[in-house]
């Protein structure tokens, strides 16, 4: 499916924007999609545990003060959904992320250099009761992971740590 895709290059956002508004040529049902998770404490316990040993890591995961606002700021300028705190969850973004035209990602991420593959995204805990994915594995979406979802966006924002680290390789 990633073949078949057309990658483009703008050298900004206005001008991507600028291009976008002239073709219209989007097949997403939302202009935008906004995650914003909160993080608990058990949940940032577990991911501590998960990042022992791992390169390209930080330790210490907190709340993210300024996640929410970034997000309902973007949603109030474009329009579209904002996922924020426990319904910004990683079955929430496999669900409707592919209707959206432009994702924003506001959350913690990690980098794995040893394996790029289980790189990921940290969503808010999923505590559905009755369910029996467990919270660690319904709350990290892993690199493995986005290569097998259908994603109709036009641009991704990943206004997460870690997402500018690791090696660089031919």
């Amino acid at each position: 499916w990633i073949s078949q895709q057309a990658i483009h290059l703008n050298y900004s956002a206005r001008l991507w924007w600028e291009d976008l508004q002239e073709t219209g040529d989007s097949e997403a049902q939302w202009k935008f999609a906004g995650f914003a998770p909160e993080y608990g404490p058990e949940l940032l316990g577990e991911i501590r545990g998960l990042e022992k040993g791992q390169e390209g890591t930080r330790a210490g995961l907190g709340s993210l003060e300024f996640n929410e606002s970034e997000v309902n700021r973007i949603q109030e300028l474009l329009g579209g959904k904002a996922f924020l705190n426990k319904a910004a969850t990683e079955e929430r973004f496999k669900s409707d992320a592919q209707k959206a035209q432009i994702l924003h990602l506001a959350m913690h991420a990690w980098a794995e250099d040893r394996d790029p593959l289980y790189s990921g995204l940290i969503f808010s805990r999923n505590d559905l009761p009755g369910s029996e994915i467990t919270p660690l594995d319904s709350s990290i979406l892993f690199a493995y992971e986005i290569y097998l979802l259908q994603l109709q966006a036009d641009l991704a924002v990943l206004s997460a740590c870690n997402t500018g680290i690791g090696k660089i390789q031919p």
